[in-house]
């Protein structure tokens, strides 16, 4: 199975801040994903059992290749990325596990079937979309997955907690220093109810 890395040391950051300068709005940082704020992302998922994980806005893949390296040999992770280069970079993982989609993840419903995701990550700047655009996007997030599936959302604020909130009942929040800028990890879940989880069993 093919898991290899296209940048050699250091070019993934002036690859993703030349792409930053192109369209900065929908890149939002100028630097990709810290090891650190990867692994706060990926570190509540239980990926002996995770079959099915979607991907919003995964830029130059600093946390994809980490799902791939940690996801099941039968697993499937699909991404939805607007960058044309991001997406060939994506695509030269050349992981068959990795399905990648260049369109908007508010179109993520006309490719994944709703209630099928074990886990939806975004790194989509919250912040630069219109306010109806993130309610969007995280009522997107929350009709992909199953009745058990987490979202995982990071942002460098708070301004995206109420959006989250609205969404769904139980939002932990979580915090890295160790990324540029630092982090705020939003982990979202529907809690079920007792007459809930008898018919999800």
């Amino acid at each position: 199975m093919a898991r290899q890395n296209t940048f050699s040391k250091g070019t993934e950051k002036i690859f993703f801040f030349r792409e930053f300068l192109r369209n900065w709005r929908a890149v939002g940082s100028v630097m990709p994903s810290s090891r650190f704020l990867a692994s706060a992302m990926l570190k509540s998922i239980d990926f002996d059992h995770a079959k099915l994980l979607v991907e919003f806005g995964p830029g130059s893949g600093s946390i994809t290749r980490r799902l791939l390296a940690r996801m099941r040999p039968d697993a499937h992770l699909i991404v939805f990325e607007t960058s044309e280069d991001f997406c060939k970079t994506l695509k030269a993982l050349g992981d068959p596990r990795l399905e990648v989609y260049r369109t908007s993840a508010l179109s993520a419903t006309d490719v994944v079937r709703a209630g099928s995701a074990d886990c939806v990550f975004s790194g989509i700047p919250l912040a630069n979309l219109s306010s109806r655009e993130r309610a969007l996007l995280v009522r997107t997030a929350k009709k992909l997955l199953t009745p058990h599936g987490v979202f995982i959302q990071f942002q460098y604020s708070l301004d995206s907690y109420k959006d989250m909130k609205a969404a769904f009942t139980d939002v932990d929040l979580g915090f890295t220093f160790l990324n540029a800028p630092p982090a705020f990890v939003y982990r979202c879940r529907q809690t079920l109810d007792a007459a809930q989880k008898m018919s999800c069993v």
